[in-house]
């Protein structure tokens, strides 16, 4: 019952969570649980740079957003439009990670 419980909690700790799963599964010989953990981990080191990267482009934009209302229009317009250029590639690559996740049986 315990080590059922201490399961479940561990399984919504990033990294954490499919280790635990991978190695129950490896010690119980259990495929599934096996195939659940490395998937687990590889979205969720796939996923590991992409929250830095997105705070850095929502800083950038807010910064760029700023000072535009500042009236500092000109060089401010092109980091906001590199900013959302950034963002946008972060989402995709977060939805392309989602898909694969989804493709595995």
């Amino acid at each position: 019952m315990a080590s059922a419980a201490v399961r479940f909690v561990t399984g919504f700790v990033p990294v954490v969570g499919p280790a635990v799963e991978l190695g129950v599964g490896v010690a119980t010989g259990n495929p599934w649980l096996v195939a659940k953990g490395v998937v687990g981990l590889a979205a969720d080191i796939a996923s590991l740079g992409t929250s830095a990267v997105a705070t850095s482009a929502a800083n950038g934009a807010t910064a760029a957003a700023k000072a535009v209302q500042a009236g500092q229009q000109g060089a401010q317009l092109v980091k906001a439009a590199s900013a959302a250029k950034r963002t946008k590639q972060v989402a995709d690559m977060v939805k392309n990670v989602a898909d694969l996740v989804r493709k595995v049986p």
